[in-house]
């Protein structure tokens, strides 16, 4: 009996010794590799503004000595005119391009209250949507490859009867585009 139990034991011991080596071998680690590329691009910002006179205004640096081109960078644009007299003004033709891979929707168009709330308050900034200059589908959306036009207006009021103590009235314009959510999901 004594040599039975030994018999099972060394027996027991070697089945499992036998499952272990079996399992090292049938065992192994199974590794998956993969790589992805994102090809989409983001690229949507204000390419060029153009300035015109209308009635006598012109656009002009900080000390309106001379003309200089408004400034501007991907997302805003700052315009410093010179109006001579009541009724004067500027205006500029803003473009902003799509020039990624990704449709873009504007997501306010920007509104200039509290710019034309500051003094001098008979100079009032506005902003129109110019559908001749864009070829956008619609206003507040660039498919990519599509293009944006606004036209901002400076003007001195031709009705007022005295010359403001502030002189300057520096505008910055932003316009912030965002991803369009309906292209989420889509690729």
């Amino acid at each position: 009996m004594q040599k039975n139990k030994k018999r099972v034991i060394i027996a027991l011991a070697v089945i499992v010794c036998f499952m272990a080596v079996g399992y090292a071998l049938l065992s192994q680690e199974l590794t998956i590799n993969g790589n992805s590329k994102i090809t989409a691009d983001w690229n949507v910002q204000i390419t060029g503004i153009e300035a015109s006179p209308i009635s006598g205004g012109q656009n002009m640096d900080a000390t309106f000595t001379s003309p200089e081109e408004p400034t501007f960078n991907a997302t805003s644009a700052t315009f410093n005119a010179a109006l001579p007299m009541p009724g004067s003004g500027v205006g500029y033709l803003i473009t902003i391009e799509n020039k990624g891979s990704i449709d873009a929707v504007l997501t306010e168009e920007p509104v200039l209250d509290t710019i034309n709330s500051q003094e001098p308050t008979d100079v009032i900034y506005s902003l129109t949507y110019n559908a001749e200059g864009s070829t956008a589908a619609e206003k507040g959306y660039l498919a990519a490859g599509e293009k944006a036009q606004y036209a901002v207006m400076v003007q001195w009021s031709k009705d007022a009867t005295s010359i403001p103590e502030t002189k300057e009235k520096t505008a910055t314009i932003t316009f912030d585009y965002v991803q369009d959510a309906a292209q989420d999901g889509k690729n």
